[in-house]
């Protein structure tokens, strides 16, 4: 290797090492190149079809390789740097958000029992609580709101959010950092929601980091209580920077089902839950995505659109007897509808998802929305 290389890969290791946010900026300098490629050979690709094969081929796969290599370096960053840069988080910044149609209120983590107090919260109803991504608060997530006009829609459920503070709208390192407390936080409130709902009620929805936020709550709540969240869903959890026990598992809940949508790249290619659902396969860009975030948030929109009435059966997967069938796209075992309450399958099972390029998404949805108007989960008043 020449002297310039070596100055060059020391530099780069520097600026990962002491430069937080750096490593996640790679990544978007080459999301960046891989959007305009992209736009160029849609504009000579003859169908929708080869576009997304096209892609996937020339730019889709060699991105994962890249984004391997900036997350071991990221990892030996966070090994050398350990915590030497950024603080504790105050878990008195953590709040719940009860969101209805028409209001948003908020609630201190350790003072949970006051939900109780809402004529908004119905105690009898499940509670679906969501955590949204890097970069992304309470009051300016596409992902909460998306997931609460559609529950608000459903109208069965108590749903929060969580408010996070600028915990995760920091330096991309500062917010994985910040996951671990974010969850112990969590996994408190939810030991004060258990004296006034039944456990069995709950569900959580993580989205990127979020996922990880959600299972290593589940397992904090478990070391805390004995007992086992019933149901924890992660949207394409974030891949970069993670530790191994950082990581959302299957040990987190009695069922973890994982949708992955850019594995690879921004999200974890590898399975992790009970059920994991590929939505393109192992495909890195999603069936009409061109590039990573749009990627990386089909994951949000495929299941958004799944939890609208009438689209219950609109996610229809088909299980692969293997990883090496998964990577061959060739999965031609059982039926399993997403969100499946009745699942008896031990260890974990990988499922391949046959999507739309455009809304709706799912072969057997009904309409983007359902049955149901686009202003439903919207204030009529």
């Amino acid at each position: 290797m020449s002297c310039s290389l070596v100055r060059l890969n020391t530099v780069i290791l520097l600026l990962v090492l002491f430069n937080t946010g750096v490593e996640a900026g790679l990544i978007n300098i080459f999301a960046g190149v891989v959007n305009m490629v992209a736009k160029v050979l849609s504009n000579f690709a003859p169908s929708s079809e080869t576009v997304s094969y096209a892609t996937n081929m020339v730019i889709g796969y060699p991105l994962t390789a890249v984004a391997s290599v900036v997350d071991k370096i990221c990892t030996i960053g966070l090994g050398i740097k350990g915590h030497m840069l950024w603080g504790e988080v105050d878990l008195t910044h953590i709040k719940f958000q009860l969101r209805t149609a028409c209001s948003k209120y908020t609630y201190s983590l350790r003072d949970a029992r006051k939900l109780l107090n809402n004529s908004d919260f119905h105690p009898s109803r499940k509670v679906v609580i969501v955590v949204s991504g890097w970069t992304q608060t309470v009051n300016n997530s596409d992902t909460i709101d998306k997931m609460a006009k559609v529950f608000n829609c459903r109208g069965d459920v108590n749903f929060l959010a969580l408010d996070m503070d600028q915990y995760l709208a920091t330096f991309y390192i500062w917010a994985v950092q910040n996951t671990d407390s974010i969850a112990l936080g969590l996994a408190q409130g939810l030991t004060m929601l258990k004296e006034v709902i039944p456990i069995e009620n709950v569900q959580l929805i993580g989205h990127s980091l979020g996922a990880h936020i959600v299972g290593r709550a589940g397992r904090y709540f478990t070391e805390k209580t004995g007992e086992k969240l019933p149901y924890i869903t992660g949207l394409d959890p974030a891949k970069t920077c993670l530790a191994a026990e950082q990581r959302i598992g299957r040990g987190d809940a009695h069922k973890v089902e994982i949708i992955h949508s850019n594995p690879g790249v921004l999200g974890i290619a590898e399975p992790l839950g009970h059920i994991d659902l590929y939505a393109s396969f192992l495909r890195p860009f999603a069936n009409g995505c061109m590039g990573v975030i749009c990627s990386h948030m089909r994951a949000v929109d495929y299941y958004v659109e799944f939890l609208y009435p009438g689209n219950e059966r609109g996610f229809i997967a088909k299980r692969c007897a293997s990883w090496q069938h998964l990577r061959a796209e060739q999965c031609t075992g059982q039926n399993y509808a997403m969100g499946s309450k009745d699942y008896h399958i031990r260890g974990g099972s990988i499922f391949a998802l046959d999507l739309n390029p455009r809304p709706p998404y799912g072969r057997g949805s009904i309409s983007q929305c359902g049955a149901r108007r686009s202003n439903c989960g919207l204030c009529q008043r």
